[in-house]
C-alpha cells in the first residue's frame, strides 16, 4: 500500500487527514408483471476515492491551485493510501473547505476509478426458449424488456414470441 499520494505530476506534500475508498456494484430491480421484483447484478463500478486534508505553509495557495489545475484534464494515474497498486482515475471534484488563509487551506477531493473493458462488446444473440416470453428472456439474459424491444423491432407481441427465433441482446 502506498505511503504517499499522487495524481499525475502532483504529489501531496503531506497525506490527507482522511481517505475513504468506496467499492460497490451496479444492481437493478426489475418489477415482475404480477408483483415482486427480480434483482439483476450488472457488474462492478469503479472505486471512489474521497478525502479531506489541509495544505499548510507559505505556499499552501500555490499547492492548492496546482491541484485545481489538474481538473482541466481529469484523467490520470492515482496512487493513494489504501490502494495496493496505482489506478487510472478521473479527478471529479476538488472543494475548498472553510475560509482559506495564506498559510492554511482545507480541501476535500473525489476521484473515480476508470474500469478497463476486457473486450470490445459485440452484439450478442440468444435463441428464444420454450417459454416464448420477452419477460422471461430479459430475466434469463440480465437485461430489460425495453432494451430487447429496442434491439428487436420485429417483435409485435412481447408475450408471444416464436420459439427458436434469434433475439439480439445488445
Amino acid at each position: 500500500m502506498s505511503e504517499t499520494m499522487s495524481f499525475r505530476d502532483f504529489y501531496w506534500p503531506r497525506l490527507p487527514d482522511q481517505v475513504e475508498i468506496k467499492a460497490s456494484r451496479r444492481v437493478h430491480a426489475l418489477e415482475q408483471p404480477y408483483g415482486g421484483e427480480v434483482l439483476q447484478e450488472l457488474g462492478g463500478k469503479g472505486r471512489e476515492i474521497l478525502g479531506k486534508g489541509i495544505f499548510l505553509g507559505e505556499n499552501a495557495r500555490v499547492v492548492f491551485n496546482h491541484l485545481a489545475e489538474l481538473l482541466q484534464d481529469p484523467k490520470g494515474i492515482l496512487s493513494a493510501p489504501g490502494l495496493s497498486v496505482p489506478i487510472e482515475a478521473i479527478f471529479e471534484e476538488l472543494k475548498l473547505e472553510g475560509t482559506p488563509r495564506s498559510d492554511r487551506i482545507a480541501y476535500s477531493f473525489h476521484f473515480v476509478e476508470i474500469l478497463q473493458s476486457e473486450s470490445v462488446e459485440k452484439p450478442r444473440e440468444t435463441i428464444i426458449g420454450k417459454e416464448g416470453s420477452l419477460w422471461v428472456e430479459a430475466i434469463r439474459n440480465h437485461t430489460t424488456v425495453d432494451l430487447l424491444l429496442e434491439k428487436n423491432p420485429w417483435i409485435c407481441r412481447p408475450d408471444q414470441l416464436p420459439v427458436g427465433k434469434k433475439l439480439i441482446l445488445f
